[in-house]
């Protein structure tokens, strides 16, 4: 390892996260050309993700009990602070019902599926703050409701990207590792 990048890495900052975020800033800073993408777990949100530069995104799972809101209103022209998000959006569950749900293809685990997804634009304040997230919910072709769903700050990747960036995070046990 370079002993200037080693000097650089954050020790004792507290949350394992802040050290995380400040790694892949340092990474960013060095190829600020290049888009990193990075993918974590639901325990892999807190508000130590909020403010990302603009060529690092965040992909992680939703945490089930989640408080999602809608976008921020326009301006009203009126004097006082604007409002820096809308209104809430319903748990999961309910979401998952008013959606609109499109097949797609997507490759899992080295395998290529056929899922259902619903996507959408909206905020998750709690670790992103007012940065607008992409949503997704995936299911299986047999189920109702929805299987899993994701929240990326990549707002150009499609749905199936998404789903195949998020799965690409580790492999499962029982998967052999192409040789």
């Amino acid at each position: 390892i370079c002993p200037q990048a080693t000097a650089e890495i954050p020790r004792n900052v507290g949350h394992p996260l802040a050290s995380a975020r400040r790694l892949i800033e340092l990474l960013g800073h060095q190829y600020p050309d290049h888009t990193l993408h990075v993918v974590g777990d639901a325990a892999y949100a807190s508000q130590a993700l909020r403010g990302l530069p603009d060529n690092i995104t965040w992909t992680t799972r939703l945490r089930k009990n989640a408080a999602l809101y809608r976008l921020a209103p326009a301006r009203t022209g009126r004097r006082g602070r604007p409002r820096t998000k809308g209104n809430r959006l319903p748990q999961l569950a309910k979401l998952a019902v008013s959606m609109p749900w499109a097949a797609a293809e997507v490759t899992r685990y080295g395998t290529t599926t056929a899922v259902e997804l619903a996507h959408r634009q909206c905020l998750w304040y709690t670790p992103f703050g007012p940065q607008v997230v992409q949503l997704v919910m995936v299911r299986e072709l047999s189920h109702t409701g929805y299987d899993v769903a994701l929240v990326s700050t990549d707002l150009r990747a499609t749905a199936p990207e998404i789903v195949e960036r998020y799965a690409s995070r580790c492999r499962p046990l029982d998967t052999p590792v192409p040789r």
